[in-house]
């Protein structure tokens, strides 16, 4: 089996294009391999909204347009690190002032990790009293729970809430929740 090998082979500019050597077939322009990587990251950016992918799209299309001005490999690569540097420092104040806008408009503080447990509500599986530690599930997820000080006993099925965390102990407290008379007003 014969080893193909690639070599660069100008035709119409100094833009290389890559040609088989056995078979005389020319594989692809540089131009358009900046434009599928291109491509390729803003499909990624969509899947994961990571910035930074979409800023490594803008070097290559940095990247891309010096190589249709026949710039030189290593240059297209150094506009590429520095188009996506660039489109870092440029994007990021504008999703930093869009996310801020969206969260003042929802009225809501995105929260994650254990933050976002804070003010959960759950019904209780076991019976909890103070000093003594019991498993607690939210969302499918297992926490350790301790009695929040000065709380009632809580008792199988009692709806409580989460109101602080220690390491990863959620500390919760029992919510009182009015009872009324079905049919009665």
């Amino acid at each position: 089996m014969e080893k193909y090998n690639y070599i660069p082979a100008p035709l119409y500019s100094k833009n290389y294009y890559y040609l088989c050597k056995n078979t005389n077939k020319y594989i692809m322009d540089l131009w358009i391999i900046w434009i599928i990587a291109a491509v390729v990251l803003l499909a990624i950016e969509v899947l994961s909204q990571s910035i930074w992918t979409l800023c490594l799209a803008a070097g290559c299309l940095a990247a891309m347009t010096a190589s249709l001005c026949d710039a030189q490999l290593y240059i297209q690569i150094i506009l590429l690190a520095a188009g996506g540097v660039v489109a870092y420092i440029l994007f990021m104040p504008w999703f930093k002032k869009w996310h801020d806008r969206k969260t003042a408009k929802s009225g809501k503080e995105s929260r994650t990790g254990m933050e976002a447990l804070l003010g959960r509500h759950i019904l209780a599986q076991e019976a909890l009293e103070p000093g003594k530690t019991v498993r607690i599930k939210i969302d499918g997820d297992s926490w350790q729970a301790v009695l929040q000080k000065g709380s009632q006993p809580i008792m199988p099925g009692d709806l409580v809430t989460v109101v602080d965390y220690e390491s990863i102990i959620l500390t919760v407290r029992k919510v009182e929740v009015p009872v009324t008379l079905e049919g009665k007003q």
